[in-house]
């Protein structure tokens, strides 16, 4: 991985090596459970243990949904708002019935990125750390900075070892698998997927392991720049603004040695109010023509795909309930109970 700075930004290009085959997941079954893992399933005086034996039937169960990001309600309001699907055939249309109605959710914040396992535990938990009641969830959507070093293993592990049925959907990976969905049969070729986020998204390093693992699991050997663009507000409610960080991600996709292509732009929240306003900006430098030459078209594609991972991962969400018969089908309103961590 190669990594080098530009101003006051940071800019990380890599290649995506396979090395293994493709596997259900990024945790070996050889892989030995973790104490913590193991405290939950088996140690019934840790505070992490969650009594999976009487989990019971999941269909009625909230979908559950952790964010270490406090500062926007992206991630539940995607899926609250998510219409995609015919709610009664399951096709992908629109059908102006909200995807997910008559759910209820269980919404938990954290101010720590770290704490993914814990919020895991949590939500799956029938009580608010052996005090209040509460239901337990019947799936886990994790938001924020997560990756595989801040206990993403563990999640999964728990999960797949609790004898629930429960699956956990990150958000990061999600949209990570729908780049890689949207990719022809000539995966072959260099090309660029740009990432606006915050600087602790970067610094967690959350994209380039959710990269390097989905293509592993797919057995793909894509060839990949990855370009981080810090987002200059933290709740996008400046199109103006949003339009600058555009701006300068042009400029260092132009500074960027490799002049790959990009094809992709991947940020959480991103509507279509701002989607319209990235491809103004793209158009502009695409169209830009000096002494003969358009300058900005060797690294901007014709096409660039706009990802938005609170989407991917309520699409994610909705097809596993589907498949697994565990829509709750209610006819109620949706409803949604919140928690808060430190």
């Amino acid at each position: 991985m190669a990594v080098s700075h530009i101003g006051n930004k940071l800019l990380i290009s890599f290649f995506v090596i396979v090395t293994s085959t493709a596997c259900k997941h990024f945790v070996a079954e050889s892989v030995p459970l973790s104490n913590t893992v193991q405290a939950a399933l088996y140690d019934s005086t840790s505070v992490f243990f969650a009594d999976f034996a009487s989990y019971g039937e999941l269909k009625s169960l909230p979908i559950g949904i952790f964010d270490a990001d406090t500062t926007s309600m992206a991630l539940l309001e995607a899926f609250e708002s998510l219409d995609c699907y015919n709610n009664v055939t399951g096709e992908e249309e629109i059908d102006g019935i909200p995807d997910f109605a008559g759910e209820y959710f269980q919404y938990y914040t954290s101010t720590d990125d770290n704490k993914c396992f814990e919020s895991t535990i949590f939500l799956m938990k029938n009580n608010y750390w052996n005090s209040v009641d509460k239901n337990r969830s019947k799936i886990v959507i994790a938001g924020g900075n997560i990756s595989s070093k801040n206990g993403l293993d563990d999640m999964i592990a728990v999960t797949e070892n609790s004898g629930t049925g429960v699956k956990v959907i990150t958000a990061v990976e999600a949209g990570v698998r729908a780049v890689f969905d949207e990719l022809s049969s000539d995966i072959g070729s260099d090309f660029t997927v740009a990432v606006l986020c915050k600087n602790s998204t970067i610094i967690s390093g959350a994209y380039s392991e959710s990269f390097k693992k989905v293509a592993t699991e797919r057995n793909l050997t894509p060839r990949i720049s990855l370009v981080f663009q810090p987002i200059s507000i933290k709740i996008v409610d400046s199109v103006q603004i949003f339009q600058k960080d555009i701006e300068t991600l042009v400029k260092k996709l132009m500074a960027d040695d490799s002049k790959s292509q990009l094809k992709f732009l991947i940020m959480d929240g991103m509507d279509e109010e701002l989607i319209n306003a990235a491809n103004e900006i793209f158009d502009r430098y695409r169209n830009t023509f000096i002494n003969g030459t358009y300058l900005y078209r060797n690294i901007l594609s014709d096409n660039i795909l706009c990802i938005n991972p609170s989407v991917c991962a309520a699409k994610e969400c909705y097809q596993i309930l589907r498949n697994d018969n565990n829509l709750a089908l209610r006819i109620t309103d949706q409803r949604v109970d919140y928690f808060y961590g430190i």
